[in-house]
């Protein structure tokens, strides 16, 4: 899910938007330096995060196109250092309000341009007219739609107000995310809700262990892919997935001639290297990713990368299993769901490790906020500065 494009969908990419992001990202690397102490533990702890960085500006060293890696390399790593800084600066519920608010200000625009401008708002395509509100492709709009809805979800309300607020977002998000067309943030959001349900049910209260979970969700994975084309059909999807299975099977096979390092970070599609025109040629459409962030990853940095990337996943969902309160819906399935829907909308869309993406953030930023020794350091030190301010006042 992204905000604002910078070529994303272009080679070149809007300058604007790029004038505009690196006002942002300097502002960022300015609280990263006068928190420079709390930066740096948190990327100590997190070093499979820094890994992927790291790699995303070496690949500029294989790549055929290596300014345009070094470019996305730069917008990789500001959007992760934006994820550092706010897991350093607030709280994980005080961050789920902030984003939760985004996602708020993004439908509201989105229903205003609906109704003002409904040229804008909607894009014509091989599936017909479909809602993209003020992004700039429908997917961004149901995945950042679908994302709000799981927000709003499992963030409950107790004041009147908050309450009919929230009721409002969750409608609005729900029409937007039907109106966009866009299945796979529909089917993500809806597995999503399964998983956590279940997760709730069998291991809170049944108390299922976690390994026992685990196999359960591969072989409902099992069944999932076994009745994938009657599933497609139903949604309204052809079965090789609106021509994903072939673009996969081309992407594979480029992938195994590269599959230790990859092409560079997103230097492989839109003539970035040699090989995508003969992809385009064979699928007779132009592909801008792989409709698959494991993909995705694999052809841009390689087994390398994906390696690097599960590391991240799974130390975050460690970290949420071993320290937190399971037993309370905002604080404790909120994380799980992310990471739910974060796998699973990867499955058929790209964010993991996208340049100016709210989701790469989040990811990112649940990863760090699980870290309970991080979070008990940086609540004692508050807690000094809080002491030191008081004695400061008392003896003022």
């Amino acid at each position: 899910m992204r905000f604002l494009s910078s070529g994303g969908d272009t080679l070149d990419g809007d300058p604007r938007a790029e004038i505009f992001l690196v006002l942002c990202y300097l502002s960022v690397i300015a609280i990263a330096v006068i928190h420079l102490r709390w930066t740096l533990t948190a990327l100590r702890r997190n070093l499979a995060v820094v890994a992927l960085i790291v790699l995303s500006f070496l690949s500029t060293l294989w790549a055929q196109s290596p300014d345009l890696v070094f470019r996305r390399a730069v917008a990789v790593a500001g959007t992760t250092l934006f994820a550092v800084v706010i897991s350093i600066r607030l709280t994980s519920e005080e961050q789920l309000k902030l984003f939760r608010w985004a996602t708020r200000i993004a439908a509201g625009l989105s229903i205003c341009l609906l109704i003002l401008a409904p040229h804008a708002a909607i894009a014509s395509g091989a599936d017909g007219d479909t809602v993209r509100g003020i992004f700039n492709h429908k997917n961004h709009l149901g995945a950042a739609m679908a994302l709000g809805f799981l927000m709003e979800w499992y963030c409950p309300e107790t004041k009147r107000k908050a309450k009919l607020l929230r009721n409002v977002s969750l409608v609005a998000y729900l029409v937007l995310l039907l109106s966009s067309n866009s299945m796979t943030s529909v089917v993500a959001l809806g597995a999503t809700l399964l998983v956590t349900y279940c997760f709730n049910f069998l291991h809170v209260r049944c108390k299922l262990p976690v390994p026992l979970l685990f196999t359960l969700v591969l072989v409902f994975a099992g069944v999932a892919m076994g009745v994938q084309d009657y599933a497609t059909q139903m949604l309204g999807r052809s079965s090789d997935l609106t021509g994903r299975t072939e673009l996969w099977s081309f992407t594979l096979n480029m992938i195994a001639k590269r599959p230790f390092l990859g092409y560079g970070l997103s230097g492989f599609w839109m003539g970035a290297s040699d090989e995508t025109i003969a992809i385009e040629k064979q699928l007779h459409w132009t592909p801008i990713y792989a409709h698959n962030g494991y993909l995705e990853i694999l052809v841009s940095l390689g087994l390398v990368g994906l390696i690097l990337f599960l590391v991240v996943v799974g130390t975050g969902i460690k970290r949420i299993l071993s320290t937190t309160q399971l037993n309370s819906l905002s604080k404790g399935t909120w994380p799980i769901a992310f990471f739910t829907f974060f796998l699973v909308h990867n499955m058929g869309e790209c964010t993991i490790l996208l340049q100016n993406s709210l989701e790469w953030s989040l990811c990112v930023a649940t990863v760090i906020s699980s870290d309970a020794l991080l979070l008990n350091s940086l609540a004692a030190a508050a807690e000094r500065r809080e002491a030191s301010r008081i004695t400061v006042a008392e003896y003022a």
